[in-house]
């Protein structure tokens, strides 16, 4: 899907400098109906589809090719960051002093700390 997404963003702005960014998603739409996925889009949408997609200009436009750069935000309360963090780096950090003297839960924090140092 990616890759196919990819393909239709290069033929989209090869021959145009830049296209609407509706047009980019009206040809990945038109992909997907092959796919049993459901397609969603939100109120902010309509923020951003008139918006341009735009492509430079290089010196060598005929090496132009559009590349997949992912970025993946997490979205999840203060409350899971914590114990996500710790639970990926453990307790005995050099960061765990700065982080537990201002965190919620301090004293559940202190007492898995205590227990990985007792176990570990």
């Amino acid at each position: 899907m990616i890759e196919k997404s990819t393909k239709i963003l290069h033929i989209l702005l090869r021959d145009n400098r830049e296209e609407e960014f509706d047009l980019l998603l009206d040809g990945i739409k038109t992909v997907l109906k092959k796919f049993p996925v459901t397609w969603k889009t939100y109120d902010i949408y309509n923020n951003v589809k008139k918006n341009l997609l735009v492509r430079e200009k290089l010196l060598d436009d005929s090496q132009w090719s559009p590349r997949f750069a992912p970025q993946v935000t997490i979205q999840h309360s203060l409350e899971n960051t914590i114990f996500l963090y710790f639970s990926l780096f453990g307790f005995n950090t050099i960061y765990m002093n700065n982080f537990s003297a201002s965190l919620p839960y301090k004293k559940i924090l202190s007492r898995l700390k205590k227990k990985e140092i007792v176990k570990g």
